[in-house]
């Protein structure tokens, strides 16, 4: 586990899947709403059934509604076959973002309105090399100001939050477990 801070956000890089951190940290989404930018690096697009039990969609970006509990996850939003899935986690039911924008993110404008799929650059918060990549991540972050960024990346997970209660007891719990990724002890 790798772990670090940003203004506000604490930050960590752990080797778990998406589906672990959901079944460990249920606290992470329970009683909050998700916004999901990326399943599998591409849109969400909710089922007819999500959209009856109040997912909605715009512009490649889906909101949900206030996540009672992890069943109410969709079975498609959370793809464990390869990662690069990516949600923005909120207290209370988020703005509308804007687009998801496909634009070249380093001569794009990042601010209200556009959206950028990072987990899509392999993003790593602590690899130097990434530094460009982080920054206009963290830029993104500053407008969109979520409480928590979750992603699953290819060989990684991501977590970035705001609050520190949330913090602690997810890095106290997945430093605890051992993930199905990990190489026999």
């Amino acid at each position: 586990m790798t772990t670090g801070t940003h203004g506000a956000y604490e930050w960590l890089e752990v080797d778990h899947d998406l589906g672990e951190f959901i079944s460990l940290c249920p606290s992470a989404i329970v009683g909050k709403y998700l916004v999901i930018t990326a399943v599998d690096s591409g849109s969400f697009a909710p089922s007819e059934q999500d959209l009856a039990d109040g997912w909605r969609a715009d512009s490649g970006i889906a909101y949900s509604p206030r996540m009672e509990s992890t069943a109410m996850l969709p079975l498609n939003c959370r793809c464990e076959c390869c990662g690069y899935d990516e949600w923005y986690i909120f207290e209370r039911q988020p703005p509308y973002l804007g687009s998801l924008c496909q634009a070249n993110v380093f001569t794009s404008e990042i601010g209200s309105g556009n959206v950028f799929q990072f987990i899509n650059f392999r993003l790593r918060f602590s690899d130097t090399q990434m530094k460009a990549i982080s920054d206009l991540f963290w830029r993104q972050i500053d407008w969109v100001q979520p409480e928590s960024y979750v992603a699953d990346g290819e060989d990684t997970l991501l977590l970035a939050t705001r609050n520190s209660q949330l913090y602690g007891s997810v890095r106290e719990t997945l430093s605890h477990q051992r993930s199905k990724h990990s190489p026999p002890a």
